[in-house]
């Protein structure tokens, strides 16, 4: 039985492939009850403490090769792709970098339309995922973090899914601005999402709501969900877990996302010498993510007041 729906921690169109007829064995789709208190039991503060952070990267479902393997199939559809292709082609570019590419979907999408596409990722199994994919010797790979790019000259630099997100120090942040400034044209763009702090969307990051049982061709039959760790804002932290019934192998992956205010994105950008074009919402979570377009200021136009420092 395949049964259609949307992931609540991705917001991508699923597949679920869910076996209901074994005899003697509980449905694939069984569901455990939740786990320890509900969220409502959490107590998360409301504005970003001035502290910093630190993170390891890349997360295990990025960098473990098994896990990586899945990745796509578990992710259904890149419908959530299709504005950004919208905007490259607003922006008329030819030629871009793709921060966090993972196992390249978006960088072979592009290249596949005859853009000149570079994909950076720090995760060395996603991008092993990338180069056996269609058009994928068109694209230039780069195993490295976003801190440290190399010198390239792109119409627009992106940032899809949670990658903006994953970067959960203000000084870190800072420097992947310095670092995409340097990568773009002077008349380029940087284009990227982040997730409204208001809309609560970890709520949504149960195992009632995430439980998926995937038949994928990498693997085999694979059960995934997701929960929550703690909520101490800006700061969520979740835990991905996998079962493969080819072998029984049970596998975690945990990741920290920093929730920034819309304010505060657009004054670490100012800081960081970019322009605010526009922030939009993004089409498949409407009231839940938006998407932030900028343009580096040229050095003459910036005002001195502009770098004061944020936090």
């Amino acid at each position: 039985m395949v049964i259609s729906s949307r992931d609540q921690l991705t917001g991508h169109a699923v597949r679920h492939h869910v076996s209901l007829t074994r005899p003697g064995a509980r449905p694939s789709s069984y569901v455990e009850p939740p786990e320890g208190r509900g969220l409502s039991s959490v107590n998360a503060v409301a504005s970003a403490p001035k502290v910093s952070y630190r993170r390891a990267v890349p997360d295990d479902l990025f960098a473990v090769p098994r896990l990586a393997r899945v990745y796509d199939e578990l992710d259904g559809a890149r419908d959530d792709l299709d504005h950004y292709h919208a905007i490259m082609d607003e922006l008329g570019a030819r030629s871009m970098l793709d921060i966090g590419c993972g196992t390249g979907t978006f960088a072979c999408q592009l290249a596949l339309r005859g853009i000149d596409v570079a994909g950076l990722d720090p995760a060395a199994a996603s991008l092993d995922v990338a180069r056996g994919k269609p058009a994928a010797e068109r694209v230039r790979w780069i195993h490295g973090e976003a801190t440290a790019i190399p010198e390239m000259c792109v119409d627009v630099v992106t940032m899809t899914g949670n990658v903006a997100q994953v970067f959960l120090d203000d000084a870190e942040w800072s420097l992947v601005l310095a670092s995409v400034r340097k990568a773009l044209n002077p008349n380029g763009f940087l284009v990227f999402e982040a997730r409204e702090l208001s809309a609560r969307a970890w709520e949504g990051w149960t195992k009632e709501a995430t439980f998926s049982v995937y038949d994928t061709l990498a693997e085999g039959r694979v059960e995934h969900w997701t929960k929550i760790v703690e909520v101490a804002l800006p700061l969520v932290s979740f835990r991905h877990y996998y079962v493969f019934e080819r072998d029984g192998a049970s596998q975690t992956s945990h990741s920290t996302l920093r929730f920034r205010l819309r304010s505060e994105i657009e004054r670490s950008l100012a800081a960081n010498g970019f322009e605010v074009v526009a922030v939009r919402e993004a089409p498949d979570r409407l009231g839940q993510e938006n998407v932030f377009i900028a343009r580096p200021i040229p050095q003459r136009e910036r005002s001195p007041l502009a770098f004061e420092k944020v936090g």
